[in-house]
């Protein structure tokens, strides 16, 4: 198959022309981007395709090295033979043109376009045309594009707008969530892998961009995304995992609260293998950087993040028994479309989604009584924080113990108790009505007992053996 001429002329005029690629550059790319997702033939829009990626490769390459020049063919190098053609004639005539630029024009020219400006039109492309056939092939061209430079993208911005048009192919909403996107959100999530392993060591610091959102975070925002789309399970198994990988590279107190964001929002999915996934990858995140968090961080993962997700949980497995469909709002539309793709046979233990988000509020439940039986110590110290007494008070402080349902205190010894009590209880009324794991003492207690003491038959005896071995650890 023979390309367009006008084609060819044109990548030939902005091969010759680099020197001036601030002046079409960009206008340049765009109209590729277009060849690429519209143009009929396959062969044009491949074409175009790699063109695209060995444009932008050569501009990132060359903007890397501040030093760097545009390397011009020398007249020997000019092919010399069949100048009879008009293509030969044409590079000969641009060559001994190009040739006779100075290094000064050649340096201005290079300083007026930025690596945003060289790759928006790509990702604007993959983010919003509606063929999958060309988010496809601008998400090929962007894969290249990582593989040879991608230790040489520089910006906050330029990262943040490259990562947003990846997520945009997740899979995750309505409008890309079909059988023919299946391709183009595999291809994008291969970009988002090699990213995460290769790249996440050469990522901005954590800034904020001119769009509000800093590199991390949008990066946490893309694998959110893979871990909600509706493709393929293993892709979202794979994002949720993604998640744990960075918080555990990058600990710092913004990157986590958005890590733990996440995966409470994907411990309430639709399906069990993914939100199960979740919980027990919520819990080892936490598990993992529990000794590093200060009182305020727990405070924030106990009482808002896990308790925000028992909460949601209870809810869906409480509504599961009124309506066997438990809540199920997207299995239900993608039904079809995954039976079309694979089937499983599933235990009598969990065939149905009251049973299975039954199974969720288990591992819940369990990580929650991971966290008390390693972090007890460490969380009760936060009671003496926020009393903030004197060296004495604390001693006497330190000896209170939560023994039953309620919060009530207990001392080792009688001796001066209940002066100690009178004095930290008002002191803490002055600072804070009552210290917040006290409070959340209270709310694990009651749930505990509440499954503890859920009548029903064998269906619901993990539920309540989780409920009861929290009370037993409590009582401890």
């Amino acid at each position: 198959s023979r390309l367009p001429f006008p084609l060819v002329l044109l990548v030939n005029t902005v091969v010759l022309n680099m020197h001036r690629f601030a002046h079409f550059g960009v206008d340049v790319i765009q109209h590729l981007c277009d060849l690429a997702t519209f143009y009929v033939q396959d062969y044009v829009r491949s074409f175009a395709t790699d063109t695209v990626a060995s444009l932008i490769t050569s501009r990132f390459n060359s903007s890397s090295d501040e030093n760097a020049s545009i390397d011009f063919p020398t007249e020997e190098k000019v092919p010399m033979k069949n100048l009879d053609d008009p293509l030969n004639l044409l590079a000969l005539e641009s060559v001994l043109v190009a040739r006779k630029r100075s290094r000064e024009d050649d340096v201005h020219s290079d300083v007026t376009v930025s690596q945003q400006e060289v790759i928006s039109p790509l990702c604007s492309t993959i983010a919003l045309t509606i063929r999958p056939e060309g988010a496809e092939a601008g998400l090929s061209a962007l894969y290249v594009i990582l593989e040879n430079t991608g230790h040489g993208i520089e910006g906050s911005m330029t990262w943040s707008m490259l990562i947003e048009s990846i997520a945009a192919c997740a899979g995750n909403t309505s409008e890309r969530s079909g059988g023919t996107w299946i391709p183009c959100g595999m291809l994008a999530f291969r970009c988002l892998k090699l990213i995460v392993d290769d790249f996440l060591d050469v990522l901005p610091e954590p800034e904020e961009s001119s769009t509000g959102k800093s590199t991390r975070n949008a990066l946490l925002d893309c694998c959110a995304s893979f871990g909600n789309s509706t493709h393929d399970v293993n892709t979202s198994l794979t994002a949720t995992g993604m998640l744990w990988t960075i918080a555990d590279r990058d600990p710092c107190e913004s990157t986590l609260n958005h890590v733990l964001e996440k995966l409470a929002n994907l411990a309430c999915d639709t399906r069990a293998e993914v939100r199960n996934c979740s919980v027990n990858t919520l819990f080892l995140c936490v598990v993992g950087i529990g000794n590093k968090l200060s009182g305020d961080q727990w405070e924030a993962c106990l009482t808002g993040t896990i308790f925000g997700v028992l909460e949601k949980v209870s809810r869906f497995n409480d509504a599961g028994k009124e309506n066997n469909e438990g809540g199920v709002t997207n299995e239900l539309a993608n039904k079809s479309s995954r039976e079309k793709r694979y089937r499983v046979n599933v235990h009598h233990s969990r065939d149905s989604a009251e049973k299975q988000w039954q199974a969720t509020l288990v591992l819940t439940l369990r990580g929650l009584e991971r966290l008390l039986r390693q972090f007890f110590v460490q969380l009760l110290r936060t009671t003496v924080d926020v009393v903030q007494v004197s060296d004495s008070t604390n001693e006497m402080f330190q000896k209170i113990k939560p023994s039953r349902l309620g919060g009530e205190f207990r001392f080792e010894s009688d001796e001066g108790s209940d002066e100690a009590l009178s004095r930290t209880r008002s002191i803490s009324n002055v600072q804070k009505n009552t210290p917040w794991f006290l409070d959340a003492w209270d709310r694990i207690l009651a749930v505990a007992l509440k499954w503890a003491s859920t009548p029903g038959g064998r269906e619901i005896l993990d539920l309540r053996l989780v409920g009861v071995d929290i009370l037993v650890l409590c009582s401890q």
